[in-house]
């Protein structure tokens, strides 16, 4: 985090199971929030990638959250699962 100077970032909710369904949007929130404040935010992109049609279920939750995402300008992109990652190319592959 410390660093980061800018660019294209990837977030991610992945479709095992885990215990807390919140954790992969609080490091998008935290990051954001960081990046803010230490004056990267402007030159990155941010991009979250949930596995479900919807950012959090139930679907009054998910409408909220998916407000704070389009507030902090975070794109959020649905039925999207990370397929491959191929860093030398700085390249994540993702299947709808």
């Amino acid at each position: 985090m410390k660093s980061f100077k800018g660019g294209k970032t990837v977030f991610t909710f992945p479709p095992q199971p885990f215990k807390c369904g919140g954790a992969p949007q609080k490091i998008a929130y935290l990051s954001e929030a960081y990046w803010r404040k230490s004056g990267v935010r402007e030159n990155t992109t941010m991009n979250y990638y949930a596995q479900g049609p919807a950012l959090f279920m139930p679907k009054h939750y998910g409408d909220l959250l998916n407000a704070i995402m389009k507030k902090k300008g975070i794109n959020v992109n649905l039925n999207m699962n990370l397929h491959e990652i191929r860093p030398k190319k700085q390249i994540a592959i993702f299947k709808n």
